[in-house]
């Protein structure tokens, strides 16, 4: 009974350690595309 506790804690966080990885990694790509660091930083001026 010990062993199956400490492999579902182990489980457990390994499974919490990869979504806190990927919502890390969609944060930086989400600020990536929202930077105003390309070539066109604003919309262009309607006419």
């Amino acid at each position: 009974m010990k062993k199956l506790l400490l492999v579902a804690a182990a489980v457990g966080g390994f499974l919490a350690f990869r979504k806190k990885a990927a919502a890390s990694q969609e944060a930086d790509l989400w600020h990536e595309a929202t930077s105003t660091g390309g070539s066109r930083p604003t919309p262009p001026a309607r006419r």
